[in-house]
C-alpha cells in the first residue's frame, strides 16, 4: 500500500519523498484505498457496507477529503491495480487488473510475514529512544517527519470516524487485534511474545479458525514442488497430480473466503497491511530516514533490521530475510487462489499448471517454497499428507513458526 504509493510519488514530476508527507496525508491514503476498494470490478468486491448519512449521496466523499495531495496529484491517487497503460509502479505484476476482491492492498498474509520479523517492536524501540533519550544523539532534521508520521499514524489510535480507527474500549490493543485476525484466517500465531523475555502474548483466541490452513497450504507447496521438478518431463512417469492441486486450491479458497463473508475482516486487513507496509518501507532502502539516522546501511531489508535491532537491544527474528522474501509472493498467490485463478487441471488461463510451469507465477512459487521451508523448518520435500478436520481438540498445536496455539475447529 504505502510502498506502492511511494513508487507513484517517486514517478511524479518532480519526485515526492513519501517520508516528507504530513501524517494526515498518509491517513488520507488509507481512506482512499478503502473508498477505491471496488475499483475495476465492483461485482467481485466486498459488499458496500459503508454507513451513509441520512439523505446523503450514494457515495459521499471521504472524511479526509479536505486533506490535499501535492499539486498535480489531485483529485485522488488511484492505488488500485487498474490504471491507464497498465499496472501502476509497484503494482501486482501477474494479478489481472481489477479482478481481486480488495484491489488496493496486499493479502493479510503479507502483514503476518512482515510482523514475524519483529519489525513493529524494533522500530517502536528506536522511536521511543529518540523521543525519550539521547543515546543515539539528537534526531537529525531529516528524521523528524518520519518520527512524527510513524508515531502518529502507526503507534497511536486513529481519530474516530477514520478507517484506521479499529481500536476502542472493546479491543484496545491493536497488536492483540492483529494476532486475533492472523489466528482466525491462518490458524498461526506470531513467533514472538510481548517482550524479549517471553514468547507469550495475551489476546482473545476465537472458537473458529481456519485450522486446516497450514496443512493444506503445505500440501499445495509439496504438490507444486513436484510439478516444478517434472515440468519438462516428457518421457517416463510424471508424479504431478493436477487434480489434487485443483482440490487443494479449492480448499484454501473456501476456508479463506469463509472468513470474508459479507466483507468480514476487510477493514482490519487494510489497516494491518498498511501498518506493516510502512514498516517494510522504512527498512527497504538505505534512503530511509531511520536507516540514515542510525547509520545502518546494508544490502537488504533484513540486514538493515538486524542492525537496528542490535542498536536498540531487541533481537529480530533469525529468519527475517525469509519472511521479507516471501511476503509479497505469498500475498499474490493467496489473492489469486481467492480469485479462483487455478480452477482447472487442463491447460488454459485458469489452469493449476500455471503454478509450476515456467513463468512469473512459478517464480513466485519457488520463492515461497524455498523460504517457507527456511523460515519454518518444515519438510516440503515430504509426500503429501492427509488433511483431516479435528472434531473439537483441546490440546495445543504447533504453528509453523514454532509457537503454541490452542487447536480450534474451523472451516
Amino acid at each position: 500500500m504505502f510502498r506502492q504509493l511511494a513508487a507513484v510519488l517517486q514517478a511524479a514530476a518532480p519526485p515526492i519523498n513519501i517520508f516528507a508527507l504530513h501524517p494526515l496525508q498518509l491517513a488520507r491514503a488509507m481512506e482512499d484505498a478503502w473508498l477505491q476498494r471496488t475499483a475495476g470490478n465492483p461485482a467481485a468486491a466486498a459488499p458496500d457496507f459503508e454507513p451513509r448519512l441520512p439523505g446523503g449521496p450514494a457515495n459521499p466523499p471521504g472524511v479526509l477529503d479536505w486533506v490535499r495531495w501535492p499539486t498535480g496529484l489531485e483529485p485522488e491517487l488511484n492505488l488500485g491495480n487498474a490504471a491507464p497503460g497498465g499496472a501502476p509502479p509497484g503494482g501486482i505484476p501477474w494479478v489481472a487488473a481489477g479482478t481481486r476482491p480488495s484491489p488496493n492492498w496486499a493479502h493479510l498474509i503479507y502483514a503476518y510475514m512482515i510482523e514475524n520479523t519483529r519489525i513493529y517492536e524494533i522500530l517502536a524501540s528506536a522511536i521511543r529512544e529518540y523521543l525519550q533519550g539521547e543515546r543515539f544523539g539528537a534526531p537529525p532534521a531529516a528524521l523528524w517527519p518520519w518520527l512524527r508520521a510513524t508515531e502518529e499514524v502507526f503507534y497511536r489510535a486513529h481519530p474516530p470516524f477514520t478507517i484506521g480507527a479499529i481500536t476502542s474500549d472493546l479491543r484496545p490493543d491493536l497488536r492483540a487485534t492483529r494476532r486475533n485476525d492472523y489466528l482466525r484466517m491462518f490458524h498461526m500465531d506470531l513467533n514472538h511474545g510481548a517482550d524479549a523475555t517471553t514468547n507469550v502474548y495475551a489476546y482473545h483466541r476465537p472458537d473458529v479458525t481456519n485450522v486446516q490452513f497450514v496443512a493444506t497450504f503445505e500440501n499445495l507447496l509439496r504438490g507444486v514442488r513436484i510439478g516444478i521438478m517434472n515440468a519438462n518431463n516428457t518421457i517416463g512417469p510424471n508424479p504431478t497430480d493436477n487434480d489434487i492441486l485443483v482440490e487443494l486450491c479449492r480448499s484454501l479458497r473456501d476456508m479463506l473466503l469463509t472468513r470474508r463473508v459479507n466483507g468480514n475482516l476487510a477493514r482490519n486487513e487494510l489497516v494491518h497491511v498498511s501498518f506493516m507496509d510502512w514498516m517494510h518501507l522504512s527498512v527497504e532502502t538505505n534512503a530511509s530516514p531511520i536507516v540514515g539516522a542510525l547509520r545502518v546501511e546494508a544490502n537488504s531489508p533484513a540486514e538493515r533490521l538486524f542492525k537496528i535491532a542490535e542498536r536498540v537491544g531487541l533481537p529480530a527474528a533469525s529468519k527475517a530475510d525469509s519472511y521479507f522474501q516471501m511476503a509479497e509472493p505469498i500475498s499474490r498467490m493467496l489473492i489469486e487462489i481467492e480469485r479462483n485463478a487455478f480452477q482447472t487441471a487442463g491447460p488454459g488461463p485458469v489452469s493449476v499448471r500455471n503454478l509450476y510451469l515456467p513463468g512469473p507465477i512459478q517464480n513466485d512459487m519457488s520463492v515461497i517454497i524455498n523460504h517457507w521451508r527456511a523460515a519454518t523448518g518444515r519438510d516440503i520435500t515430504a509426500p503429501l499428507v492427509t488433511v483431516e478436520l479435528p472434531t473439537r481438540p483441546t490440546a495445543a498445536v504447533e504453528s509453523p513458526n514454532g509457537s503454541r496455539v490452542p487447536a480450534t475447529t474451523g472451516s
